[in-house]
């Protein structure tokens, strides 16, 4: 029998969840049962649609964030109205219509491990363990409801970790298909890192304990709890998980869906090496907890809130002593490099629209960039009394509970312009294509770019001003702070 695990301090919340799913029945779309049969990479899913108009086509994900053919692991489709079979012909890898409406479905997935790349962003299963993502193998739903419920028949000894719902006779209520993650399995262990609100859970062995891992998740997220004035709704999980093939060591992938992390990783040759990457890994992806899925802004903004991601990483691993300020220079500097290379210029809300059609790095660097000036120019303005934290926690306590989605490019520089310093970066580089003058913007910190253009470097003599903005920006944080045991 499948038993998911969470913590005793938990309880509360989790059933709390659980009566509102309850209470809240009606709402639902769908329920399925997902059988896994033992040593087999197969699944197969016998569900209904509860509620609404009977369809009279089943529709799968084609394809996600660049990955392409997902209609053509689905097999042996039976669809059924009342216990009566409905003939039906497949249109189209991932498309079948029926000879009338149905309510019932029946299916096989194949989810055997893609590339290693694709891990942490599509579902699948290996011989001890998989990751199920029910948006890209349960049908597609019609309608603005997208809620549920599934259970699982897995085999022997296997367990299933949801971030905290649970539900009577196994079933885990979903509250969007599209959000949902289920981590299966042997082997999974589970500690609870942020009072209940937040859950590390591991698979296998690494160069850090589980000990180590589970404060430093807590160290983040408090962090971000407090620089983003708040924390996300309900339980969040931070799943860390080999990949489910050899991998050379350095390598990783993660996403952030709803409130889970993943994070599938090979380890680093060196102890201190491992805390330090996996360190690196939770100050990205646990950003996401708060932007974008903490918010309900719709449409590609991705140059925001993956841009200003790296920023924000980059500049609490200063502050928490992980790494040097010459380190933030130098990766800064990296991302200048790349974000002036590109010959065919755009704005980053056209870019965008494109980030898996080739110009992923160049928005993420652009983006860190931007993230970088609205830093610098917001410190510099106030006398170091507002930062890009100011900014970040704007938007999202503005857009944390709203009902209307609105799109999160206009939702975002509508904040930004809220700050005078900021008006100028929104008219020339995200909704423009003007190329930074960083001379100007780096001169107010007493930074300097060299004449090759290669690196960006602190001035030998900064002045009374500069050095203030210096400090604010973490360049004498190592006086502060004893360096942390790793």
């Amino acid at each position: 029998m499948s038993k998911q695990i969470y913590t005793f301090p938990r309880f509360l919340a989790v059933l709390a969840i659980f009566l509102h799913f309850l209470n809240n029945v009606q709402g639902q779309s769908f329920e399925a049962t997902i059988k896994i049969e033992p040593g087999s990479s197969k699944a197969r899913v016998e569900g209904r649609f509860l509620g609404g108009e009977r369809p009279k086509r089943l529709s799968f994900l084609l394809a996600r964030g660049g990955i392409a053919g997902l209609g053509s692991r689905i097999s042996e489709v039976t669809l059924s109205n009342a216990g009566q079979t409905i003939g039906s012909r497949r249109f189209s890898d991932g498309e079948y219509v029926s000879d009338a409406d149905f309510d019932n479905w029946n299916f096989s997935v194949d989810l055997s491990p893609k590339r290693p790349a694709d891990s942490a962003h599509l579902s699948w299963l290996s011989i001890d363990r998989g990751v199920l993502m029910t948006d890209d193998f349960l049908p597609q739903l019609a309608g603005e409801s997208k809620a549920g419920r599934v259970r699982f028949d897995l085999p022997e000894g296997w367990q299933v970790v949801s971030g905290g719902m649970a539900g009577s006779s196994d079933w885990f209520p979903v509250g969007d298909v599209e959000d949902s993650v289920f981590v299966v399995g042997n082997g999974w262990r589970s500690r609870d890192a942020a009072e209940g609100k937040l859950t590390f859970v591991t698979h296998g062995q690494w160069l850090f304990t589980d000990e180590d891992a589970a404060a430093m998740t807590a160290e983040v997220y408090s962090e971000y709890r407090k620089r983003f004035g708040g924390q996300p709704e309900g339980v969040s999980q931070i799943v860390v998980s080999h990949f489910p093939s050899n991998v050379t060591p350095g390598n990783w992938e993660a996403e952030t869906r709803g409130n889970t992390v993943l994070i599938m990783s090979s380890d680093m040759p060196f102890a201190t090496q491992s805390k330090q990457r996996l360190h690196e890994q939770l100050r990205h992806e646990l950003f996401h907890l708060w932007l974008p899925n903490g918010v309900n802004l719709k449409g590609n903004y991705d140059w925001f809130y993956e841009g200003f991601a790296l920023y924000e990483s980059l500049k609490m691993a200063v502050s928490l002593n992980r790494i040097r300020f010459e380190d933030y220079l130098d990766t800064l500097s990296r991302a200048r490099f790349i974000a002036e290379a590109s010959p065919k210029r755009r704005s980053l809300v056209d870019a965008s629209n494109n980030r898996f059609a080739g110009s992923e790095t160049e928005l993420y660097a652009r983006g860190m960039a931007t993230a970088f000036l609205c830093d610098l120019s917001m410190i510099e303005a106030s006398s170091g009394k507002r930062s890009v934290e100011d900014l970040l926690r704007t938007v999202f306590q503005k857009y944390r509970n709203i009902q209307i989605k609105p799109d999160g490019s206009e939702a975002v520089t509508g904040v930004m312009n809220e700050f005078a310093e900021l008006r100028p970066i929104v008219e020339r580089h995200v909704k423009g294509t003007d190329k930074i003058d960083w001379p100007s913007y780096l001169g107010k910190a007493g930074i300097e770019l060299r004449q090759d253009g290669t690196a960006i470097f602190v001035t030998a003599k900064p002045n009374k001003r500069q050095k203030a903005l210096l400090d604010e920006l973490g360049y004498n944080n190592w006086r502060k702070l004893a360096s942390p045991t790793r």
